[in-house]
């Protein structure tokens, strides 16, 4: 077997929405119209990730999935392998939603092994979460510095 030639390559990719694969979260409502209109998406990591697997692991509402992802599908002409919307958002924030969204979807469905994920995360409770549950995270800017 062939080694990787990065730290990535042979790596589930966890992938946070907003802030990381968003460039531009900032914004107000009405959500609609930001996600259809405003929301632009970084195509240097959808290039640098399109041999990867992928999930999106975001807090963004279910409701907002179809949207989300057809204009994804626009503007990157990509999408990713698996996704997960939370039906809520959990007490306690953005830790705690992908905390659960990865116990209760993403590792039952594509294995427990921690040491075959790596997290692009924006959220630093978030980051540490991940840590401490064994998958390394690191965020967009740190990932472009590896390429």
């Amino acid at each position: 077997m062939q080694e990787p030639t990065s730290l990535y390559e042979d790596k589930i990719i966890l992938l946070d929405l907003n802030y990381t694969l968003v460039a531009n979260s900032v914004g107000k409502y009405p959500f609609t119209k930001k996600i259809i209109e405003a929301e632009r998406y970084r195509q240097w990591l959808v290039e640098a990730l399109k041999d990867n697997t992928v999930i999106i692991i975001t807090v963004r509402n279910k409701q907002w999935e179809k949207l989300t992802l057809e204009m994804i599908q626009k503007y990157t002409n990509w999408q990713p392998a698996d996704v997960y919307f939370p039906n809520a958002f959990e007490h306690g924030g953005a830790p705690p939603t992908k905390e659960k969204g990865l116990n209760e979807y993403i590792l039952p469905k594509h294995g427990t092994d921690v040491n075959k994920y790596l997290a692009l995360e924006s959220n630093p409770k978030t980051t540490l979460m991940y840590s401490k549950l064994g998958i390394k995270a690191i965020t967009q800017s740190q990932f472009k510095d590896m390429l």
